[in-house]
């Protein structure tokens, strides 16, 4: 995942955890059309470097970073989904939304920023 260049090592925002799993699942989609393949165990997780617990944050009513919500991360459990690429869009959308947020969830994160909620 790519991390913000000005920030520490240790902090990822959550909006790119989820842009790199919409980018990963999409990914996943299309070359399972390529190769007439449907089930897919899929299995994300994140490393860093330093010796500082790892920090997931979002941003706030203004779009600044925000913290206050965080876990710090010692480790990172890396979180795992059977995943169906023959389902509809609003099915499939849903596999993703699940696993963007069980993806930010470990780090305190409630909601989604990037991915667009279930109406």
């Amino acid at each position: 995942m790519m991390r913000d260049e000005f920030a520490p090592a240790s902090r990822l925002r959550s909006d790119r955890m989820e842009r790199f799993t919409a980018s990963l699942m999409a990914l996943l989609r299309s070359s399972a059309e390529h190769h007439g393949t449907r089930d897919y165990e899929v299995k994300m997780g994140v490393e860093w470097t330093g010796d500082e617990p790892l920090i997931i944050e979002t941003i706030d009513n203004v779009g600044y970073p925000y913290d206050g919500g965080s876990i710090p991360l010692h480790r990172y459990a890396p979180v795992m989904a059977s995943v169906r690429t023959d389902v509809g869009e609003s099915d499939f959308l849903d596999q993703v939304r699940d696993l963007a947020t069980d993806a930010v969830n470990q780090g305190g994160i409630q909601y989604l920023q990037a991915i667009k909620a279930r109406e």
